[in-house]
């Protein structure tokens, strides 16, 4: 079963990977969460029971997580910025989900049958991987970097367990998302509502 689960990684991308496009809608604002508990550390400084020294190393590291968010979600940024709109449309769907930017693909839609688009999906995570890769960014850098970020972590644990659909819900289920039977062909078709 774990040989199973590795090989099914080194095809879809690892585990790295698709939690990186969980969080990505997500870092700019857990960022500006470090920084309301950075301050308010700061502020109630006098009320904890350690020296100094331990509360400005847990300061410097809060500031440093925070500047590293919005580092990642820049990079992030110019990486997907790059990708094609349907690949774009792909990831908006599988991992973001954020509803605003749904609506920007209801003028365009997308018509491809559901083998189609997981098929596109796969290779849009293959893609995601290998732009990863070249800027870098592999899992031990992943690992670094999130390591002491336990919100993060356990969404990584999550994935690797493979319980990923249970952090958005099966798509077959959002109301962006809809099957269509096509009576010619036997076959669903993905579409965004128009």
């Amino acid at each position: 079963m774990a040989k199973e689960r590795k090989e099914e990684e080194k095809r879809e991308g690892g585990a790295y990977e698709k939690t990186l496009l969980y969080l990505y809608p997500h870092l700019d604002k857990m960022s500006a969460a470090l920084d309301t508990s950075l301050r308010t550390q700061a502020v109630l400084s006098y009320r904890r029971r350690e020296s100094a020294e331990a509360l400005v190393e847990r300061l410097l590291l809060s500031d440093f997580q925070s500047a590293f968010l919005l580092q990642t979600k820049a990079e992030l940024d110019g990486l997907l910025g790059a990708f094609p709109q349907e690949d774009r449309f792909v990831l908006e769907y599988r991992y973001f989900r954020r509803k605003r930017y749904m609506r920007v693909y209801e003028r365009e839609a997308f018509r491809m049958s559901l083998r189609t688009f997981y098929r596109r999906q796969h290779r849009v995570l293959q893609k995601f991987s290998a732009a990863l890769h070249r800027r870098g960014m592999d899992e031990k850098w992943f690992l670094d970097n999130f390591s002491q970020m336990d919100w993060a972590m356990r969404v990584y644990e999550k994935v690797r367990a493979g319980r990923d659909s249970y952090l958005l819900g099966k798509y077959k289920n959002s109301p962006f998302f809809r099957t269509d039977k096509n009576t010619e062909k036997g076959e669903e078709e993905v579409s965004m509502p128009v």
